[in-house]
């Protein structure tokens, strides 16, 4: 398994953070971490969020000047009963979201 690393380029103070708006079906109950970041980064989620519609997530922030600067972001899937995941198409969307921003 690989999670994805998101890499920051800023010349001002950052906020990375998810956008679920158009968070769609869900089976199960989805969640969003992350589980490393690089020295520039000053505060990042270390508790499982759990994802749902219209909400917004800050994953990280940091100080200027940002330059490949990286959050390591982890996500997973956990069926709320016991048994399988139902199978099925299910649209979920999330952006990352990156904008100015102070501590």
């Amino acid at each position: 398994e690989t999670s994805p690393m998101v890499y920051i380029r800023s010349n001002t103070d950052w906020i990375l953070s998810l956008d679920t708006r158009d968070f769609g079906d869900t089976v199960g109950k989805y969640y969003v971490t992350t589980t490393g970041a690089s020295s520039k980064v000053t505060t990042r989620l270390q508790e499982r969020a759990l994802i749902t519609p219209e909400r917004e997530i800050i994953l990280a922030r940091g100080k200027a000047p940002a330059d490949n600067e990286f959050v390591t972001v982890e996500f997973s899937v956990e069926n709320p009963e016991v048994g399988a995941l139902e199978a099925g198409e299910y649209s979920n969307t999330i952006r990352y979201v990156l904008r100015e921003g102070k501590e």
